[in-house]
Parts: C-alpha cells; structure tokens; sequence
C-alpha cells in the first residue's frame, strides 16, 4: 500500500515539475524587447497558464483528495505556485 501512496505522489511531483518546465519555457521566449512590453507579457504568462496549471493539477487529482491529506496538497501547490513566480523573471 505505502507504494501506491508513494507512487501517486510522485506522479503529482512529476507533473508539477513538467508544467513548470513548461512555464519555464514560456517565460524564456519572453526576453527581449520593452521592459514595459516584457513585464506585461510576463503577467500575462502567469496570469493564463500558472491558474491553467493549478486547474488542471486539482481536476487530475480531484480523486485523491479524498484519500490523501488536502493540507499536504494544497501546501504543495502553493509551493509550486510560488517557485514558479519567483523564479520566472526574466
């Protein structure tokens, strides 16, 4: 049992780390240009994809909510949130 538990978290990392890569991405295309431009466009960025990330990472694991502790979940997005926010200036 302990390595399903385990499993599934590990499937939850993987996919905030793939997202974050994503992002990562996103933002990398972004340099160059107007600050001004650059910034409004790096808002845009988080603005659609980081709430897109958070959707879907909530409607995949959706079912295990159930079965895992919710503030250990929650904490984790809200890492992934912030890691994602801080480290993506361009």
């Amino acid at each position: 049992m302990s390595s399903i538990f385990s499993a599934a978290q590990e499937l939850r990392a993987q996919f905030l780390a793939c997202r974050e890569a994503w992002l990562a991405g996103l933002v990398a295309d972004l340099e160059g240009g107007p600050p001004y431009e650059t910034l409004r466009r790096l808002t845009d960025v988080h603005r659609l994809h980081l709430f897109d990330a958070v959707m879907q990472f909530r409607a995949v694991f959706a079912d295990e909510a159930s079965q895992v502790n919710v503030e250990r979940m929650s904490l984790l997005l809200k890492n992934f949130e912030c890691t994602t926010c801080t480290s993506s200036a361009p």
